[in-house]
């Protein structure tokens, strides 16, 4: 899949919200602005650039490409594989045809469906491993209360 033609109308999309290993952000960070925060992911391991439009520190909104394009972190390499939802471009298939605005428009709706999903269901984790802590401490302070 080669994107530089669609560039113009994606406006890289696929380069907001990437999360990232600690290897990458250390081989790069000369290349990352001063002004850019970084998020650790807990649950993931990841991390994360925080920046007003959500682009990837590493995207150079200037010139629509990456600063890295030699060393592209592997979840970029792997963008645009169509047996993930996720990683499927809604802009252009793996085979380069470009996607009717109806064909975007469902991929757009089945990965906003998949990603808050993925959000519940992670939620749903935190609440019930609060419940656990929550437990474990009444039943430490009932036992040494006995």
């Amino acid at each position: 899949m080669n994107c530089n033609e669609m560039l113009h109308n994606c406006k890289a999309a696929c380069c907001k919200g990437v999360t990232f290993s600690r290897e990458t952000i250390e081989k790069h960070k000369a290349l990352i602005p001063a002004d850019i925060h970084i998020v650790h992911i807990k649950k993931t391991g990841r991390y994360r650039f925080v920046t007003k439009d959500d682009y990837c520190a590493f995207f150079n909104r200037g010139m629509l490409m990456c600063k890295v394009q030699d060393d592209k972190p592997k979840i970029c390499q792997a963008y645009g594989d169509e047996s993930n939802i996720i990683m499927t471009c809604s802009w252009m298939s793996k085979k380069g045809r470009i996607r009717s605005r109806q064909e975007r428009r469902k991929i757009e709706r089945e990965k906003m469906r998949q990603w808050k999903a993925a959000v519940k269901r992670i939620s749903q984790e935190r609440i019930n491993e609060q419940r656990a802590i929550i437990k474990h401490k009444k039943l430490a302070k009932n036992a040494s209360n006995n």
